[in-house]
């Protein structure tokens, strides 16, 4: 299962893997050809039509409709984005 902001998100076993994968190689370009080989096996590497179609897909689920999380990398591939740690609260000391 994967949360954003405490929100369960309805993936399906593909959008999952698709994102658990690029969350491995989080702050890394991932280029078209590894996701595919990867994530959708030794038998895939030019259809990059399937990964602009699922990271609509994930973009829409994650709510990040302008790309900022899930940053495309034109001709190239994609970039998972980590988010910033929330900055503790100043003490009042």
């Amino acid at each position: 299962m994967a949360t954003r902001n405490g929100v369960d998100l309805q993936l399906t076993s593909k959008e999952f893997d698709l994102l658990a994968y690029l969350a491995r190689h989080a702050g890394k370009v991932c280029t078209h050809h590894m996701i595919l080989k990867d994530v959708w096996g030794p038998g895939y590497g030019e259809e990059s039509n399937y990964l602009r179609v699922y990271t609509h897909r994930l973009r829409k689920k994650l709510g990040d409709d302008e790309g900022r999380l899930l940053r495309t990398v034109p001709g190239i591939g994609y970039q998972l984005v980590p988010e910033p740690e929330p900055e503790p609260a100043p003490s009042n000391e």
